[in-house]
């Protein structure tokens, strides 16, 4: 009898302790994974895209990591716009000074501070992430650039040597910056080959050029990474783009959801609430509690129906489905399904990239053309494009023999079937 009860109670705690791993190792509670969680290399995804003024998706990669914590991520698309013009190139030249020249001091070299650039890079901070939640933008301590020679093929002369000046320790070339530029020793240090720095402007498959801070000795020009990837000078009143780097602290409590895409690269995305619903304070004091569901756990199970989202505004954007998203009191780990409304003319380039579970899309509307869907599917997971712009069936078959030709996977960044 005795020995029957034992195997009783051991079988019981088997089963307990089966259920109790099941809830710990929970792959898709969002309060697992923080900011130690993230590894170089991978991406982060915070801040607004295309914000009034800039064309650009805020898209970075971890560069580097400190003791503390706090990342140094760089954007992995270049960006235009100062904040009133959206296709402005940011330039080297002093906006102070008001007669064009380049920031030199003492006739040696460029500096970052007080140009134009720096400029930019303070307002973008402001602009871009300023109301990322959790998110403090570290002040870099670095001062000085030491002189850097780099080997490299330029215009067709092998063994060419570059030159970057070291900077005057009395002329800082970074003092508390939050957002700035690489310099070229940085780009070497992060990014070891060229094909590495290639870089594209929104919305572009071709590569363009993106500004450093470092500079030539003697000159007022600035060094600039080519569309090859290996590095030149241009003058300092040439227009081009950026690609800001910053150093990111997130709050203790902030937590990440992690997707993964055909490629392998990793995203984080600031998920829901880090909070265990189980660890609730007040719960202790409720004797009923453990029969009452949580706020947090209604808003799980609201979010669990929001399965179809529509999005009608003349840009669809990945910020513009996170809206569309809220509005709908949803999440983004439970929608399947979105749905484009009459009044969309354009989607942006890997708009549905950061939804890895909508594989569908149903288009209402008629506006569309090849160029409004350029790599609009790229990244993303999904497989079919439903047609629904009118009731008549005519008028559907219509554009769906219209829009198998613009949602191909040359065009569109991914195959897809578009039917009726």
């Amino acid at each position: 009898m005795l020995s029957k009860r034992l195997r009783t109670l051991a079988a019981m705690i088997l089963s307990f302790t089966l259920v109790a791993c099941s809830f710990v190792f929970l792959p898709d509670k969002a309060y697992a994974a923080g900011q130690s969680d993230i590894s170089v290399g991978d991406f982060v995804d915070i801040g607004r895209t295309d914000a009034e003024g800039y064309k650009g998706a805020p898209h970075w990669r971890v560069l580097d990591k400190a003791d503390d914590g706090s990342m140094l991520l760089m954007s992995e698309g270049l960006w235009t716009g100062d904040g009133t013009n959206p296709d402005a190139k940011i330039k080297f030249i002093n906006v102070a000074g008001g007669t064009g020249s380049a920031k030199v001091i003492n006739d040696q070299v460029l500096y970052w501070r007080g140009t134009d650039a720096e400029i930019w890079a303070d307002k973008f901070c402001e602009n871009i992430l300023g109301n990322v939640e959790g998110l403090t933008v570290v002040p870099t301590t670095r001062k000085i650039d030491d002189a850097f020679w780099y080997e490299t093929t330029l215009y067709g002369e092998n063994n060419k040597e570059l030159f970057f000046a070291g900077t005057d320790p009395m002329n800082s070339v970074l003092y508390q910056n939050k957002v700035y530029f690489l310099s070229a020793e940085e780009v070497v240090k992060y990014m070891k080959t060229p094909a590495e720095r290639v870089a594209y402007l929104p919305g572009s498959t071709e590569s363009t050029q993106w500004l450093l801070r470092s500079s030539q000795e003697n000159t007022n020009w600035a060094s600039e990474v080519k569309p090859d990837g290996e590095f030149t000078f241009v003058s300092a009143n040439t227009g081009r783009a950026a690609r800001p780097v910053f150093w990111a602290q997130f709050a203790e409590n902030t937590s990440f959801v992690k997707t993964v895409d055909e490629s392998g690269a990793v995203t984080w995305t600031i998920g829901e609430s880090s909070e265990d619903p189980q660890t609730d304070p007040g719960s202790q004091n409720d004797p009923d509690s453990q029969d009452k569901p949580t706020s947090q756990v209604t808003s799980e199970q609201k979010a669990k129906k929001v399965k179809t989202v529509t999005v009608n505004t003349a840009t669809v954007s990945a910020s513009a489905i996170d809206k569309a998203v809220r509005k709908a009191g949803g999440s983004k780990k439970y929608v399947t399904k979105i749905v484009l409304g009459s009044k969309v003319k354009k989607i942006k380039a890997k708009a549905f990239s950061k939804y890895s579970k909508v594989t569908s899309l149903e288009v209402k509307t008629k506006k569309l053309t090849k160029k409004s869907v350029k790599n609009s599917l790229k990244s993303s997971k999904v497989k079919t494009v439903k047609v629904k712009v009118a009731k008549k069936a005519a008028t559907n078959k219509k554009f769906v023999k219209k829009y198998k030709k613009i949602f191909t996977k040359k065009n569109a960044g991914k195959k897809v079937t578009v039917k009726k």
